[in-house]
């Protein structure tokens, strides 16, 4: 089951630091999907990396996608690419992408200069991410059909 991008606007977060808090939400995260290409990611990923765009641009997230892992498999098909091609055991493969996401995203959050105020409710979001996202993972493989 693929959680549709309305399911990831109601539980990603807008927080009031955030630069996005200015702009109506129906507004924001649209865009941000889009620019992402978040459509064509598996199911818990998608979101994660929607969270991370809204914090750290989508542009950085791309990268970040683009860095990931590709040895899952015997062939390049078992392995998640950015443009969306994915081919692997979801239980193996998107839990180790959104490990290594999380990864550059603490890194990223920890140099930047707000850390020293908001390090704890930063971190703390990208524990609910992180927690989300695994949610929807168990989620979309208990309604897959054996």
């Amino acid at each position: 089951m693929r959680h549709n991008r309305e399911h990831c606007f109601a539980v990603v977060e807008l927080d009031e630091d955030d630069p996005a808090a200015v702009f109506p939400r129906a507004l924001v995260l649209p865009a941000l999907w889009a620019e992402l290409g978040a459509s064509k990611l598996p199911s818990g990923l998608d979101c994660f990396c929607l969270d991370a765009a809204l914090m750290c641009e989508v542009a950085t997230v791309k990268t970040w996608l683009e860095l990931l892992p590709r040895t899952a498999g015997p062939t390049s098909r078992d392995r998640l690419d950015v443009d969306g091609a994915y081919g692997g055991e979801p239980e193996l493969e998107v839990p180790n992408a959104i490990r290594s996401i999380e990864f550059f995203w603490r890194r990223r959050l920890r140099v930047d200069p707000g850390w020293a105020v908001h390090g704890p409710a930063w971190s703390n979001r990208v524990n609910r991410a992180k927690r989300r996202a695994f949610k929807m993972i168990q989620q979309a493989m208990e309604l897959e059909p054996t």
